[in-house]
């Protein structure tokens, strides 16, 4: 499986968030501070685009890839895209 991760501040404190997902099934998670928030299964066109929450405020997880393969996902933390890293 693919992980990337990110860390964002709301109200001065800061949140974990990590995507651990396989490319060629689809399937994944999302955790929110070591909890998992969101998990979907495996999906012939693709993952779909995950709604979430981080400290109250509204987190959105999209899938980018092709031919049904997500290879890549953006976030956004109270409608601020948020730079993910590898591993």
């Amino acid at each position: 499986m693919a992980r990337k991760h990110c860390t964002v501040t709301i109200e001065g404190k800061e949140h974990r968030i990590v995507i651990n997902w396989s490319a060629w099934s689809n399937r994944g998670e999302l955790l929110v501070d070591d909890e998992v928030v969101k998990a979907w299964a495996g999906a012939l066109l693709g993952a779909k685009e995950v709604e979430f929450q981080v400290a109250g405020e509204p987190g959105i997880l999209r899938p980018r890839g092709a031919f049904g393969a997500t290879t890549d996902w953006d976030i956004y933390v109270a409608g601020k895209k948020v730079k993910l890293d590898w591993g």
